[in-house]
């Protein structure tokens, strides 16, 4: 039943003189998709914007991609393929009033990263802050460290001379 369906995948890839500012602009006002999403769009890893449609539709919607600035391809459904990430794009998301709500569920795509993925999308290029502990000193084993007490002198008394009576 596959037979001449097709997927349109999307790399993030834009046009040659096309400025990638401008680019994600018209794929953010086109889908609807903004902060991270977008940027994970245009990561560089595959992603389905438009899954099992047949040649013609599939160049239509990379035809619009292109008007946009994006460079797109189109995949044919069956074919060996690296992992690609699922993503719905073009008012295509499944939510809650689409079906039944005991259907809406089944309906959401999920899937698996690949082994040794990496999980995080945010990457922090901030330089590691530099802090001074030279001030800072450690107990001992066994000190009690919320209260600080003061040494006792023990005096030496003499009570050979008291008596009970």
């Amino acid at each position: 039943m596959s037979e001449g369906k097709y997927n349109v995948v999307f790399k993030g890839e834009i046009l040659s003189g096309m400025s990638p500012e401008v680019a994600k602009q018209n794929f953010s006002d086109t889908f609807n998709i903004t902060g991270m999403k977008l940027d994970a769009f245009f990561s560089g890893k595959p992603a389905v914007l438009k899954k099992n449609v047949d040649k013609g539709e599939g160049q239509k919607f990379r035809g619009q991609l292109k008007r946009l600035g994006l460079l797109s391809s189109l995949n044919p459904l069956g074919a060996p393929e690296t992992p690609v990430q699922e993503a719905h794009a073009g008012g295509e998301t499944p939510t809650a009033t689409e079906g039944s709500s005991s259907s809406s569920q089944a309906d959401a795509v999920w899937s698996l990263a690949p082994v040794g993925s990496d999980m995080n999308q945010v990457k922090d290029n901030r330089a590691p802050v530099s802090v001074d502990i030279s001030q800072i000193t450690v107990a001992p084993v066994g000190a009690d460290i919320l209260v600080e007490k003061k040494k006792q002198e023990v005096l030496d008394v003499d009570t050979s001379k008291l008596s009970i009576s």
